[in-house]
Formats: C-alpha cells, structure tokens, sequence
C-alpha cells in the first residue's frame, strides 16, 4: 500500500524536474560530467516518452525561440567551414545544442510559480553549498590560507574569476526572496543566511570584474529600493576599501595594458581575416589552428602582450566573433536583445507583483552575466549552463504574465 502510493505521487514529469534540477545543482561541482549526462538524457528520454503517448504537449513558441533557431542554424552549419570539423561537432552539440534543448525542457517543465520558485531555491543552494565548499578548502582545511589571500579554486572547469557568472546571479535572486512577503519567514531568513557565503566567496576572488558585475545586478534589484541598493553598496565599498581588494584596483592604474586587451585586440585581428563565417564554433580552434602569436604581432608595439595568451579571447562577443563571424555574432546579439525587451517589459508591465520583481531579479542576473562576459570566456560548461538557466527563467516569467493577462481578460 505504501509503495502504491509513493508510485501514484512520482509521475514521469515529476521525476523529469528531478532531473533537470540535479543537472543544475551539480553545475558548478567538478567531475559532474557523468551525473549531467544522465540527467539530461534521461529527462530527453521521458520527455520523448511522454510526447508518443501524447501525454504531454511541448511548447515551443516563446520570444526566444526564433533567435535561438537562427543562431543555433549558423552554427551548427559552420561545421562545413570549420578549420577543425571534429572540434566542432563535439562542442556544438555539448556547449551549445545540447543546452537549447535544456531551456526547451526548463520552460516546459518549471511553468508554474511554484516550480519556477523551486528552481530559483535550487540554484541558490547550488552556489551556496559550493561558496561554503570553496571557502572551507582554501582558508580552513589542513593548514589553510589567511584570509586575505586571493582564493584559487583549483578547479580547472570553475576557475576563480567564473565564479561571478552564478554567484551574482544567485544573489539577486536571494535579494528577491527576502523582500518577497507571499514566503514563508523562514524563507526568507533561510535566503538571508545564504547571501554570507555568497559575498564572502566574492570578496575572496578579489575579482574586479565580479565586484562590478555584483554592483551592477544589485543596482538593477534594488532600482525601486534605493536605500537597500544604498546599503549594500556601502557593504561593498567597505570590503574592497579595508582589504586587499583595494590593491586590485589601484593596479589597474599603475600596470602596463591589460592582458585582456591584448587578448581582445588579437581576437579582432582574427576576425578581419575571417568576417563572415568565423573559424568554426569550437573552443580548441582558435590556440589549435591559430597563430595567435602571428596575429598580436600585428598590434601597435603597446598593445603587444608581454606574456603568453590565453587560450581564447576573454571577452563574449568577441569570442563569439571569432568562431562565427559577423554573421553569428548578430544573431547572437538578437538573443540579447530580445530578451532583454522580455525582462525589461515584465519589470515595467508586469500583471503581479510576483512577474515583475522576479523578473528584476533575473534582469540583474542576466546583465551581470553579460558585465562578466565582457573580461572572461562566458561559453564553457558552467557559465553556458548559467546563460540557458537565466533565459529559461526569464521565458517562464514571460509565460506566465501571458497568462496572467489572459485571465484578466
């Protein structure tokens, strides 16, 4: 009789959102491949599943979904000009084509405001257990670090200044959720509890690039709440003024040009010589098949770096440049766009208090997002995981507020 009841609970679309959620708690956790994998198979299985009963009917039609075709088409078709046809088939499928398919799944599975508030929790505790995990490691375990030292988080797939692509983003949500009266007490303090490690993990990268991006996304939460936005902004400039962050940002000053710049300026240098298509959407293309030391030799003295690389350009849009050519990069900037419009209409125009303040929280996720995106490669496995994630949840707020309209009328 127990069993008989457990099985009448868990239907299929449940243990689909299980799934999903596994896949995005794990997204920031290293050696998750096989865990994700599974995860996001399985759900494909159900859901295929689930579509030839005709149990459940998959909504395509979303703002979105057009210039995520478009893209999705152009890169996928720069398989045949690729200068590395293998490398891009991998990460075609694995860095792009696979995670339109999750925010397919995210958008039908999640449509609801409770499932949509499940899905922000998970994601929160998912950054939050990790901000503790990273912490404890580096400062606290075996002999430790003194504070003040520069976190490194020894994770080749997490490097230390990726970490504002999610941390930041879960803190905006946090900073919804507390203000959000419908939760329970406990929620709320439960989510205040959440932002200590969150802003302790921040501080520790001494990442001028998440210092901004975090000041960006607060000032975007707390536009109504400007005495918040206010004290917070006051929490920040104490921490970088009275600490070794302070040194970071007067080095910008003092340092010749930044590497990132020489990064950037070489990307560039690719780009005018293959504008149109790009090199291949592949992230081993560009340090494989590219002289990159040929192309900075090109740069003003100036601009030339003085040390080695990295191995692809630290800034999104060029990056996305360089795999897919003028072309791409426009289709690409059409997905930002437009889902900028999204959240931008449901923070202005939204019918409940629940649309238009989540989907602030979202707004600042997203354009944090894009502020880090502009210093770091935005499109390895946690930071794309992260990208999908926030238009997902922007996709349901949107769906949402149509619906909400609907019934009004």
């Amino acid at each position: 009789m127990v069993w008989q009841d457990i099985r009448d609970k868990i239907s299929l679309p449940l243990i689909v959102s299980i799934m999903l959620g596994i896949f995005i708690f794990v997204n920031p956790f290293p050696h998750n491949n096989t865990t994700k994998e599974g995860c996001f198979y399985g759900a494909v299985m159900i859901t295929a599943w689930l579509l030839f009963k005709r149990r459940m009917t998959l909504h395509w039609k979303s703002p979105l979904s057009l210039p995520l075709l478009l893209f999705t088409l152009w890169a996928g078709l720069s398989v045949i000009w690729s200068l590395d046809r293998g490398n891009t088939i991998h990460d075609f499928r694995a860095f792009w084509l696979e995670y339109v398919v999750l925010y397919f799944l995210i958008v039908n599975f999640f449509n609801s405001r409770k499932k949509f508030v499940v899905l922000a929790w998970v994601f929160i505790a998912s950054s939050t257990i990790f901000s503790i995990w990273q912490i404890w490691s580096f400062y606290f375990k075996g002999q430790g670090q003194r504070f003040i030292t520069k976190l490194s988080t020894g994770l080749p797939a997490v490097p230390v200044n990726w970490i504002g692509f999610f941390v930041v983003f879960a803190i905006t949500l946090i900073g919804i959720v507390v203000f959000d009266r419908s939760r329970a007490i406990r929620s709320r303090v439960l989510a205040s509890f959440c932002f200590i490690p969150l802003f302790l993990l921040i501080f520790s990268t001494q990442s001028r690039a998440t210092f901004g991006a975090l000041i960006v996304g607060l000032a975007i939460v707390f536009a109504n709440r400007k005495k918040v936005f206010l004290f917070f902004l006051i929490i920040v400039a104490v921490a970088v003024m009275y600490s070794p962050v302070k040194n970071r940002f007067y080095a910008m000053y003092d340092s010749p040009p930044d590497i990132r710049l020489a990064m950037t300026l070489t990307a560039i240098e690719v780009v005018k010589d293959y504008p149109i298509t790009g090199i291949g959407y592949g992230h081993g293309i560009y340090y494989s098949k590219i002289d990159v030391d040929g192309y900075s030799n090109r740069l003003p003295e100036r601009y030339r770096p003085k040390t080695a690389l990295y191995k692809e350009p630290h800034n999104g849009p060029i990056n996305i440049a360089v795999k897919t050519g003028i072309v791409g990069l426009a289709l690409y900037l059409g997905i930002i766009v437009i889902f900028l419009k999204i959240c931008i209409h449901l923070v202005r125009e939204g019918k409940s208090w629940f649309v238009k303040n989540y989907a602030r929280a979202v707004l600042g996720g997203f354009v944090s997002f894009l502020f880090t995106g502009l210093f770091e490669p935005a499109y390895a496995y946690v930071p794309t995981g992260v990208f999908f994630l926030i238009l997902s949840m922007g996709t349901i707020l949107d769906r949402l507020n149509r619906e909400e309209n609907e019934a009004i009328k």
